[in-house]
């Protein structure tokens, strides 16, 4: 049975109608019995926005066994200083930097860092983030509490085509020349001179090019097919889908017509090696891209769907289930959810293959959202009492989620 707790009403949640307060709420279960706080406790992060005051608060969910027991206002900033995105991440069990490059130190509820920057990794003590302007990073250690801006003139904004040891970069141009539209994609004959039809990028072969720390740059991909197929109408930036597997070696997607080729290449010898191909590669609105899941497995995800690309066997296979950490999957085509073997629920169908979700041991936390992609709550399962508990927001509430705490 559902558990609907609206966050309207006046006791729980004043931040829709008066100024949020650290008060604490104290709850019990349906059958009235209070709960045993010796069970399984979790903490979960929560932001909070109020568009019409413009403030952003950070607001703890305590729960125990899935059954919420308090809400607790851990501080409150003006929109100016503080604002949540949907991509928030806690680091050390301590800080939170938003989306938006806020850095937030929860135990001393202070806001460290405001300037407008993307979280780009962590390196001990050390933050880096990226800035607007090219060739120029952030650097916030978090010891000393100082936060610089560093000259680099091998740094750019897309680190993920940096080698591992960051000493190589990749960079991805146009051919000069438009190959023959009959020979990029395929298509009916009747529309091959129709080329307004189709994205300009289907039309142009890419070159990835490698750069060291030295400035020496050159071509280590003469042709690397189209990079996406793109809708009409896609408005994607110029890319090829690629991923450093180690200081020397990078995989890149190869599409000519409508199949992707899977390759390696290494850049100490330039040999290039076929993984893998993907036929009947659909066009698409976004750039295909690859990832690492938390299981180190390599995935190519494109319009068709998401592969798993195996080196060593070289092979590429339907990547069906992912894992989301802590004995929980989602289905990546039908958008099912599952707890080891058994079925928990299904995301809706506009959030099926993007929608962030937060686990730790037992709990599974995600946004709760209309058919049309409005979010309005979120929704927590608990593996003990097998039940869903959704959190509705008031409509002038936008909410992030940022994750679970280590109690």
């Amino acid at each position: 049975m559902k558990i609907s707790i609206y966050l309207s009403l006046l006791i729980l949640f004043s931040i829709s109608c008066n100024q949020i307060d650290n008060r604490t709420i104290n709850y019990t279960d349906n059958s009235g019995k209070s709960v045993n706080k010796n069970n399984d406790e979790a903490s979960l992060l929560i932001g909070y926005y109020d568009i019409y005051k413009r403030k952003s608060s950070l607001l703890r969910y305590k729960l125990v066994n899935g059954i919420l027991q308090s809400v607790d206002t851990l501080n409150t900033f003006s929109s100016d200083s503080v604002y949540y995105s949907k991509i928030n991440r806690i680091l050390k069990n301590r800080y939170i930097i938003t989306g938006v490059g806020d850095i937030i130190d929860i135990k001393t509820n202070s806001i460290l860092k405001t300037e407008n920057s993307t979280f780009s990794y962590s390196k001990g003590d050390s933050l880096i983030f990226y800035l607007d302007k090219p060739n120029e990073y952030g650097l916030y250690n978090l010891k000393n509490r100082t936060y610089k801006k560093v000259s680099d003139s091998f740094f750019s904004s897309n680190r993920k085509y940096y080698s591992s040891n960051n000493n190589y970069k990749l960079s991805v141009e146009n051919h000069t020349n438009k190959k023959d539209f009959a020979h990029v994609i395929e298509i009916e004959s009747t529309e091959l001179n129709k080329t307004s039809f189709i994205n300009q990028n289907n039309l142009f072969q890419k070159k990835i090019f490698i750069e060291n720390r030295n400035g020496t740059k050159e071509i280590v991909v003469k042709n690397a097919g189209v990079g996406t197929l793109l809708k009409r109408f896609a408005n994607a930036k110029l890319d090829v889908p690629m991923l450093w597997i180690d200081n020397t070696n990078f995989l890149y997607s190869h599409i000519n017509k409508n199949k992707a080729t899977i390759k390696l290449v290494n850049i100490e010898n330039s040999d290039e090696a076929t993984i893998c191909s993907i036929n009947d590669i659909e066009q698409s609105i976004r750039n295909a891209y690859f990832f690492k899941d938390i299981d180190k497995n390599i995935i190519y995800s494109c319009e068709k769907g998401k592969f798993k690309i195996n080196i060593s066997k070289m092979t590429c296979s339907e990547y069906e289930y992912e894992n989301l950490g802590h004995n929980f999957y989602r289905q990546t085509q039908g958008g099912k959810l599952f707890y080891r073997d058994t079925q928990i629920g299904e995301l809706p169908y506009n959030q099926k293959s993007n929608q962030r979700i937060y686990t730790r041991n037992s709990y599974l936390a995600m946004y709760d959202g209309t058919i049309t992609g409005k979010i309005n709550g979120l929704k927590i399962w608990h593996s003990k009492n097998n039940k869903w508990l959704e959190i509705k927001t008031p409509h002038n509430i936008n909410i992030s989620i940022i994750g679970w705490l280590t109690i």
